[in-house]
């Protein structure tokens, strides 16, 4: 197989991974190599004194060097005044910028927390214009004096923990020299809170206009990033608000504004100025919550940004480290949450490299916008490592992460222009797709309208042909039941016939026998009295019989009548039941199967409904019982119980077998037209289906079935009491019946 070789496009799609590490390398060896700035170049103290008598001051000089050390004391410039006896001498020479507790001075390094004094002599030349001092970041309080008169304080400097204040406050303080070519110098100094004691930057010194100026250049600068994030911030988190699913905008809004904070709060320790007696504590705090707060925000930035190549196992990830280490923060003190800092800082490294790398692939696969975001976060991540190294004091330049948040917002705006550009064309595009659908629908709806009244009247026809249909086999299951029901009873009506065909033939024989024997005088009293038993004997049995016939009748007459009628009218529920039972006496004598039908109901229960509905249902139900619950013949057992409904006038039927029952598939389409297991043996499929159609149209009711195999089954019917309508009303009803069918399917 030929080897994949990248087109030239994707080559070029994979310069900003380039370009990435390019940055964050060049913005690691600049921090580590460039020196510090502020006369870097400048003499260095040696043994406590510098000289700079050669300088021009066209800059402000950094004092740098060896400073004397006098640890676990505070002395005043007062100490060194010729009258007051031999002066205090150093216990070594401490190097500035640097901490007492992380060098050896004079071969001994001193405890971390303790007080100590400080003392540099400057050589300057003469007729210098107004000097002064710019104290930075110095830990953790101190007291400054020059030639002898206190310039400087931040808190409270003590040898005990108890009486010490810290406070950190970035100040230019103006000096007034003494006589003499020479600045004595004495600082004090305390710590008790944070993990380092000593400088973090050397003090400069120059003319006061020089640092007042680049004091104030420096503000300038951090109230614009602090302003600028705080705006981005505000535009990020209105666009969460006004659509809450773009988390990329929540995550952007609030990373931002931590950044606006901590601007205050690192560069210059601006955040004193508007909170002047804020607590170290928790401004060491911020600090560390910010960080971790920010890492975790950043992670799940990119990971909403780029779901795709950025897994979920980094976001979880991230929120342990930033959660874990915020609740640090906030629980212990800082000489305690210091210490998972360097972890943090590494991880925090490993995350900017893993989503360089995925925006990386990203850029390479062609998505959009990427590129854009790619360079955004180069920037970003240089400037962040290039605050990990300021943090650990490799770089004396500031804080540079606002700045670089500033440049990652500025691809970010234009990456959103760029959709939003993209978007505005897609909607153009839509609009114009519209509008070609508009005049395409004007154009069809004419002949789709047309279609719409073809295809509806032939749906009209196929159905009154389909209603139609449905009531010739309605009607004919109907005739058909009625058929057999006719045979039954003229069958069950020729055996009394017979029977009192024949005894009346012989009553009529022997009248006659009787009356040749009267006329020829030969009649004895004994031929009488036979004659007479005979007649009563003949009499009788014709009497029972056409009563027999005549119940029959009656039965019939009722039945064929009511399925004749469909008008409602008032009948004994019990007595109609009945009445069904004898007109299907035939039909269950001749089927084989021994059924013991019981007919349980309320003497004298009434209702108004459809009597003949009434009958047509229990034959159909009788009739599907012989039919299939007992198919092979036996015995078996049918209960009937008729009683009122609850909720409303009218019948509850229970009709109820112990036959084979049935599967539950089939339990659920019995109802449908044309459904039965007798398909081959006379089956028709129309019984339970006109049981339905007569209930839920003709009554308005419902119907439900219960069987399981081997089980038997169940008919519950709701029949409701119908109030006297005539013919019209009737009609009407049946045209809107299909209505109550939907709720009767169990």
């Amino acid at each position: 197989m030929p080897k994949f070789r990248p087109s030239s496009r994707k080559r070029w799609r994979l310069l900003p991974a380039a370009l990435l590490l390019l940055t964050i390398g060049g913005a690691a060896a600049w921090t580590l190599l460039v020196p510090d700035s502020g006369g870097e170049q400048a003499p260095a103290a040696t043994a406590g004194k510098i000289d700079l008598t050669g300088q021009p001051f066209d800059e402000a000089i950094a004092l740098r060097g060896q400073w004397e050390f006098y640890p676990g004391r505070l002395l005043e410039p007062a100490s060194w005044d010729a009258g007051a006896g031999a002066p205090p001498q150093p216990a070594g020479y401490m190097d500035v910028p640097g901490y007492w507790n992380r060098q050896p001075i004079d071969g001994r390094t001193y405890p971390l927390e303790g007080c100590a004094t400080l003392r540099l002599t400057a050589l300057l030349p003469e007729e210098l214009p107004l000097l002064a001092v710019k104290l930075g970041n110095t830990f953790t309080s101190y007291r400054l004096w020059a030639d002898g008169r206190e310039t400087a304080s931040a808190g409270v400097v003590a040898c005990s923990r108890e009486e010490a204040v810290p406070r950190q406050i970035v100040q230019v303080a103006p000096l007034e020299r003494g006589d003499g070519p020479e600045l004595e110098l004495v600082l004090q100094l305390s710590n008790y809170d944070y993990y380092k004691s000593g400088f973090q930057r050397s003090p400069l010194i120059g003319t006061e206009a020089q640092l007042e100026a680049s004091y104030r250049r420096d503000a300038a600068v951090s109230w614009f990033a602090f302003g600028a994030c705080g705006i981005i911030a505000f535009y990020h988190l209105l666009v969460f608000a006004v659509r809450r699913r773009h988390l990329a905008s929540l995550y952007v809004g609030s990373f931002s504004l931590l950044m606006s904070v901590r601007t205050l709060l690192v560069n210059d320790r601006l955040v004193y100025t508007i909170f002047p007696e804020l607590d170290w504590q928790w401004f060491a705090k911020a600090l560390y919550l910010i960080f971790y707060l920010g890492l975790l925000l950043l992670t799940r930035m990119l990971r909403e940004l780029y779901p795709a190549f950025v897994g979920r196992r980094l976001v979880r990830a991230s929120d342990a480290v930033g959660g874990l280490g915020a609740l640090l923060c906030l629980l212990t003190e800082q000489r305690v949450y210091e210490h998972a800092l360097l972890p943090a800082e590494l991880y925090a490294c490993f995350v900017m490299a893993y989503g360089a790398g995925a925006i990386a692939v990203a850029v390479a696969r062609g998505e959009r916008g990427a590129l854009l975001f790619l360079c955004g976060f180069a920037v970003l991540a240089a400037t962040i490592i290039h605050d990990f190294f300021y943090m650990a004091d490799l770089t004396r330049a500031a804080s540079l992460a606002p700045l670089g948040f500033l440049a990652f917002s500025l691809f970010q705006s234009v990456l959103l222009a760029r959709q939003y550009a993209g978007s505005f064309a897609e909607a153009e595009q839509l609009a114009q797709r519209l509008l070609a659908m508009d005049r395409l629908k004007d154009e069809w709806s004419q002949t789709l309208e047309q279609r719409v009244r073809e295809r509806t009247a032939e749906l009209q026809e196929a159905m009154e042909r389909l209603e139609s249909a449905q009531r010739q086999l309605v009607q004919a299951e109907k005739m058909a039941s009625l058929g057999s029901l006719v045979a039954g009873v003229a069958h069950e009506i020729n055996t009394p016939i017979g029977i009192g065909v024949t005894a009346s033939s012989h009553l009529a024989q022997r009248a006659e026998r009787l009356r040749q024997l009267y006329a020829s005088g030969q009649m004895k009293r004994t031929e009488l009295e036979r004659f007479l038993a005979e007649s009563s004997e003949s009499a009788s049995i014709l009497l029972s019989n056409l009563q027999r016939t005549e119940q029959l009748v009656r039965s019939f007459k009722q039945v064929a009548a009511g399925q004749a009628s469909e008008l409602p009218q008032r009948f004994e529920a019990k007595q109609a039941a009945l009445d069904v039972l004898i007109s299907l006496s035939p039909l269950l004598r001749e089927s084989g199967v021994r059924l013991d039908v019981r007919v349980e109901a309320e003497e004298g229960l009434e209702t108004t409904g459809y009597v003949g509905a009434f009958y047509q249902i229990l034959t159909n139900l009788l009739v599907n019982s012989v039919t299939h619950a007992y198919p092979e013949g036996g015995s078996g057992i049918v209960a009937i119980t008729i009683s009122r409904l609850r909720e409303r006038a009218g019948l509850y039927v229970e009709f109820e077998d112990d036959g084979v029952g049935m599967e539950p598939e089939l339990a659920a389409r019995i109802f449908d037209p044309f459904v039965t297991t007798r398909r081959g043996r006379g089956g028709t499929g129309l019984g339970l289906s006109l049981v339905y159609s007569l209930v839920a149209t003709t009554w308005g009711g419902a119907v439900r079935i219960w069987s399981e195999p081997g089980r038997g089954a169940r008919f519950e019917l709701e029949l409701p009491e119908a109030a006297e309508e005539t013919g019209e009303e009737r009609a009407h009803e049946r045209r809107d019946g299909g209505q109550a069918q939907a709720r009767n399917r169990s």
